[in-house]
């Protein structure tokens, strides 16, 4: 009788930090979200992926809002060998595609909520932010979770 093991993934996500202030500026504006990424490893079966949005007002970009949105989410692996895992795009890019529509919709939200004309951000391309942000630590604790297998 042949048994398998099937890999499972909790995932729990957290709101870190939410910020809006309405600068009532008047005009036409365009939007020019900025986005960070950071990855922590938590023990040896749980990683944190943090994903946050912020549209400023800036002298080079004025805008009408200041709006800030973090998020993460935390996963914690049972059954996984993450020697045929691949952690790295799951990381690097499943994590980030499901965090995102909840940033997405948040920052919709806050302006509805507000009476204000809603922000719908565009879908991004998770593969070239994880490109424009140094994620070389990550890639370091990867390759050290590969070779002890935990």
């Amino acid at each position: 009788m042949e048994q398998t093991i099937e890999n499972k993934i909790n995932t729990a996500f957290i709101v870190k930090k939410i910020h809006f202030e309405n600068l009532g500026l008047k005009g036409s504006f365009q939007i020019k979200p900025q986005y960070s990424v950071s990855f922590k490893k938590l023990s040896d079966t749980s990683w944190e992926t943090e994903m946050g949005v912020e549209i400023k007002n800036t002298t080079d970009n004025p805008f009408p809002l200041n709006i800030e949105v973090t998020m993460s989410l935390v996963s914690t692996f049972s059954n996984v060998d993450f020697q045929v895992f691949d952690l790295s795009l799951y990381l690097k890019q499943t994590s980030l595609q499901m965090l995102f529509p909840y940033i997405r919709s948040s920052i919709t939200n806050i302006c509805n909520s507000a009476l204000i004309m809603p922000i719908y951000l565009p879908v991004i391309d998770v593969n070239k932010i994880v490109r424009d942000i140094k994620i070389d630590d990550l890639d370091k604790l990867i390759k050290e979770v590969n070779v002890n297998g935990k």
